[in-house]
């Protein structure tokens, strides 16, 4: 009985160590992998397909599956100091992005044996191309425009040297490139890229050797990538050191070819001050300063001259003064004898109205009066009609016509009987 359980016992044992081992020959290669299958005895021992992303069973403790990340992949290399042609130091930070061919994993494996052991080659060699290719270029030229050749070159000895084991170099990206806090600090304060001005008072001659000051205002800056060459060539003081010294130098042919009265006129300072800036701006080309502008802010004479100047200025002032007073009287009295011609208009007008209403009144007279005389014709026609008809109606107008005063009538003997009572009627009345 005790056999019958040892042996059940064993077999129970052996079963699940058969079950264990034929499960553990299960395989799963993730989605974005590769595997490569290495056996435990025989040859070869590095089988020379490689396995894509799915399940597979292979013999448990024979065959083992490496497993290799298909998808891209980065490195990050930092270089702390970097000596470049001219021995100035810079700091370089840069990322290589790269990925394995599916093609070559195997040979790959044969090579390095895992993935890791790619990445810290890939680091070492991308910083040993670096320093390498920092050695090709001065300082001035790396902050100026070679950043990217400096990078594409990393990139193409990567490449030459990885493609060909089977790594695939897609992207090697510049992240920084940094300069030591004392360069960067005398760029920013030396070599300005943003426009500035600086002062210039120049003693000059004119061609009839009169003496006087010139003061200009000089813009400048410096193009960030021409920072280092104009350091390097000049130094911190180059702007007393080199531009001023040969702005004036330039100034002296120009205003010596000119007499002071016509450099005093203003179209003269404007064609020197733009002569001035061309003869500048081609000077300055060779050494990388850029001359936006020159101008002439004001001249300064003698004493003496400046008092007949300022003198002449003032009589000449005092004679516009006095033109604009003429033209502002000129003005008035044509303003004057325009409104007096405005009113003689007026009263003209005024007459031909007053003639033209004047004839209208005596028109209207005329008629009146012409109206009145007919009438009165008519009037009389008509009296004489009525004394014609009855001639005893003209002595009663006549006796009606006695004063108060007459109280005696005398009556012709021939008077009939109606004027003598009419007669005694009117004096009885004016008696009363």
């Amino acid at each position: 009985m005790q056999n019958f359980v040892f042996r059940a016992f064993l077999l129970i044992v052996i079963l699940f160590v058969a079950l264990v081992l034929f499960f553990s020959g299960f395989r799963v290669i993730e989605d974005g992998q590769m595997g490569v299958e290495i056996a435990a005895i025989g040859q070869p021992r590095v089988l020379p397909d490689p396995l894509p992303a799915g399940w597979y069973w292979r013999r448990p403790l024979m065959i083992s599956i490496r497993h290799y990340e298909m998808r891209e992949m980065n490195v990050t290399i930092s270089i702390g100091k970097a000596l470049t042609a001219d021995k100035r130091e810079i700091s370089v930070d840069c990322t290589v992005y790269y990925q394995i061919m599916p093609e070559k994993l195997v040979d790959l494996h044969k090579q390095y044996g895992q993935d890791y052991k790619i990445s810290e080659k890939m680091r070492k060699e991308a910083q040993m191309h670096i320093y390498g290719g920092v050695k090709n270029f001065n300082r001035q030229e790396i902050f100026a425009h070679s950043k990217e050749k400096l990078i594409e070159n990393v990139k193409k000895n990567l490449m030459a040297e990885w493609e060909e084991s089977g790594v695939k170099i897609n992207s090697v990206v510049l992240d920084s490139i940094s300069f030591p806090s004392q360069y960067t600090k005398e760029i920013a304060d030396y070599y300005p890229s943003n426009v500035k001005m600086e002062r210039l008072r120049k003693e000059c001659f004119s061609k009839d050797k009169k003496r006087f000051f010139l003061n200009l205002q000089v813009y400048y800056h410096i193009e960030p990538q021409d920072a280092e060459f104009v350091h390097n060539l000049l130094g911190t003081g180059y702007l007393k050191g080199f531009v001023m010294p040969r702005i004036e130098s330039i100034v002296d042919p120009l205003v010596v070819a000119e007499d002071l009265e016509k450099i005093y006129a203003s179209q003269s300072r404007i064609e020197i001050a733009k002569k001035l800036r061309q003869e500048a701006q081609s000077e300055m080309l060779a050494s990388k300063i850029k001359i936006d502008d020159i101008t002439l802010e004001s001249l300064e004479f003698d004493s003496e001259y400046q008092k007949l100047l300022d003198e002449i200025q003032r009589t000449q002032k005092r004679i516009e003064q006095l033109e604009l007073a003429a033209t502002v009287e000129l003005k008035q009295e044509e303003i004057s004898m325009q409104k007096k011609l405005k009113e003689q208009e007026i009263q003209l007008k005024e007459a031909e109205t007053q003639k033209a209403a004047d004839l209208i009144r005596a028109e209207g007279y005329k008629r009146a009066e012409i109206l009145k005389a007919e009438g009165k014709a008519e009037a009389l026609l008509k009296v004489q009609k009525v004394i014609a008809e009855n001639p005893a109606l003209l002595r009663f107008l006549y006796v009606d016509k006695i004063s108060d005063k007459v109280q005696v009538i005398v009556v012709p003997a021939q008077a009939d009987g109606f004027m003598t009572e009419e007669a005694m009627k009117v004096l009885k009345q004016k008696g009363e």
